[in-house]
């Protein structure tokens, strides 16, 4: 292998030693090349040594790792990670539970549940509200609640709290006034109790479980020393990422001092605030840090793409919380290219008449190209006008498309509406963990009505009633009955680019000809066959056209991004019925005594304008 040129930045990050070091990398900086190498001059001054390298999803940490082995065994030293701790962050947490389990208060032989079965184990616990005797107190809360809420948005309110439990909802309940707080936590914690006992009785822990148990764990300072001791260096890729439970483990798993710790990250890139990951963690931490590199040298992208993002974004990102640190370009110029071009298109179809003229003047090929949209509904007008143009589209949830799970779910749904007698399937897609429904609501209903979809179709659950608009309709577009399932940002979050991969689908059989019943039919056979449709990174040999979703497309890089419908207004995201900030704590929403919303409620008006704030600072990021 060629001896790798680094910049000056990235030589410092691999020539410090012996000091807490952040390291903020900008887009295209090369910083798995200079974590990679920092490992790699680690072991060239001891061999002995020991370092972790923890990342914050699996394709960043499966990315570290190959480049790692293959940097490692390239010079002579084979079984290169042994020893070594390369991993997400979970994958952190489960090494540190199995490692000590005694002092977290378990056996050691728990296993981990999927999203679906913990899902499964939550709604059997819910459903302890409406099927089983219940203490007079519980009781009597619950129908409290129910008075001002309905069935379904109760179950998302407690839903919400167990998804916040790890990072203190439960104190903020506590101290929050008014009877409907006091009443959704101890609903909250009755729920909850019979859950944590479900999962004890089976020997199995959630996702959230293993931060919580591996928090518990770290705070033991013998396990402290001993972690510290093995570890002569851990590195963190994507801090911006982190919540606070997972910046604490970490904190307490490196030297008191942080003299073994390097973290690295981009504040710009931090776009997954619904999962909690905060921004400020990744700020105030790195501030705590005596060494600190930035990392703005941009070899990935023309020096025309990088002055435009620095005019833009940098006037952007001036009022928001995050300092704004230029690119600077180191790619040579491109005279024969203009990188940044604007569009001034009458109709969607002209983006087709672009596109074939970029291929056929320009010998621009289709797959060095991607269309990036905000969002699946509402943008599938763009989709419908390049298959129209005769553009071949690769468009997909990535991986194996017919084993994802939600390609599944949503296909069983198609099956089930098709023909009401596939209950199977119809189960199937109501077990789901994005709708929600619970086996025994649907042992009940399929005893009332074996066929199931009348009884759904009359629920109050959202997406019931964004169906029943098609329940008379023998001869609907599969197309728009796919899209009617997105019915909030929550829903299309969880399932957006896997339906955005079959609908595509279904729009290209439908143009063949295929009725309802037909399309289906093939869709079915294909998730049984699994057949083997490898979509992002899509097959590039192929010349096709890539439409991809802005989050999708993090971590991927094309030789030419067209992004579609800038100019149309960001959508607010849905405000939610219990508002909650780890420093604010929590405020839940009044209702009239009708069951709406109260609509002037200065408390709220401000809760409201502080999501709007900390929303539209995402959608920065997400542009960047």
């Amino acid at each position: 292998m060629s001896k790798i040129q680094l910049s000056p930045m990235q030589q410092k990050v691999v020539n410090c030693w012996g000091k807490g070091q952040s390291v903020v990398a900008g887009a295209g900086s090369g910083k798995t090349t200079t974590l990679v190498l920092k490992c790699f001059e680690l072991l060239n001054k001891n061999p002995d040594s020991r370092f972790a390298a923890v990342s914050f999803t699996e394709k960043s940490a499966s990315d570290l790792k190959e480049k790692l082995c293959a940097k490692l065994d390239l010079n002579g030293k084979g079984g290169a990670l042994s020893g070594h701790w390369v991993m997400t962050i979970h994958g952190l947490c489960a090494a540190i539970i199995k490692e000590n389990a005694q002092i977290a208060g378990l056996d050691g032989e728990e296993s981990v549940l999927s999203e679906s079965e913990a899902k499964l184990l939550w709604e059997q616990a819910v459903d302890r509200l409406w099927f089983e005797q219940l203490p007079q107190s519980v009781e009597q809360n619950l129908q409290y609640l129910l008075d001002r809420e309905s069935r379904v948005s109760l179950l998302g309110l407690l839903q919400r709290v167990k998804s916040l439990t790890t990072f203190g909802v439960l104190d903020a309940l506590t101290e929050s006034e008014g009877k409907d707080s006091k009443a959704l936590l101890a609903l909250s914690q009755y729920v909850l109790r019979h859950y944590e006992n479900s999962k004890k009785r089976r020997g199995v822990l959630d996702f959230d479980d293993l931060e919580r148990y591996a928090k518990v764990v770290m705070q033991d300072k013998k396990v402290q020393k001993r972690y510290q001791k093995h570890f002569d260096l851990v590195l963190v890729d994507e801090f911006q990422d982190t919540n606070p439970v997972q910046a604490e483990i970490i904190w307490k798993f490196v030297r008191p001092d942080q003299s073994n710790l390097c973290v690295v990250g981009d504040p710009k890139q931090s776009i997954y605030r619904f999962r909690d990951a905060d921004v400020n963690v990744f700020q105030k931490l790195c501030d705590q840090l005596p060494e600190k590199q930035l990392l703005n040298w941009n070899f990935r992208s023309r020096p025309g793409i990088i002055d435009y993002t620095n005019q833009v974004c940098e006037k952007v990102f001036e009022p928001s919380e995050v300092e704004y640190q230029p690119l600077i370009p180191k790619r040579e110029p491109d005279e024969n290219l203009d990188p940044v071009l604007r569009l001034d298109l009458n109709n969607p179809e002209e983006l087709g008449v672009w596109i074939k003229k970029q291929v056929q003047e320009n010998s621009v090929p289709l797959h060095d190209m991607v269309v990036l949209l905000r969002r699946v509904r509402g943008n599938e007008k763009w989709l419908k006008a390049l298959s129209a143009s005769g553009i071949p589209i690769a468009v997909g949830s990535g991986g194996l498309f017919w084993e994802d799970p939600r390609v599944r779910e949503i296909t069983c749904f198609l099956r089930w509406w098709s023909n009401s007698q596939h209950v199977l399937s119809g189960a199937s897609f109501l077990r789901a963990p994005w709708v929600g429904i619970s086996d025994d609501t649907i042992d009940q209903w399929i005893k009332e009505d074996p066929q199931l979809k009348s009884l759904f179709l009359q629920s109050d659950h959202p997406i019931a009633q964004s169906l029943s608009q098609f329940k008379d309709d023998p001869y609907v577009d599969p197309g728009k009955l796919l899209l009617s399932l997105l019915v909030n940002d929550e829903i299309e979050s969880e399932i957006g680019f896997a339906l955005l991969g079959l609908w595509h689908r279904v729009e290209e059989l439908s143009t063949k000809g295929l009725d309802f019943h037909s399309v289906v039919r093939e869709l079915t056979l294909a998730m049984e066959e699994s057949r083997r449709e490898r979509d992002v990174p899509p097959p590039r040999n192929l010349g096709q056209l890539t439409v991809l979703t802005m989050h999708g497309s993090k971590g991927l890089e094309f030789p030419h991004v067209i992004l579609v419908d800038l100019a149309g207004k960001t959508r607010a995201a849905n405000a939610p019925l219990l508002f909650w900030d780890r420093n604010k704590g929590t405020y839940l929403a009044k209702r009239d005594e009708n069951g709406d919303r109260v609509k002037k409620d200065d408390h709220e008006a401000q809760w409201r304008s502080y999501e709007k704030e900390k929303s539209l600072d995402e959608a920065k990021r997400l542009f960047y």
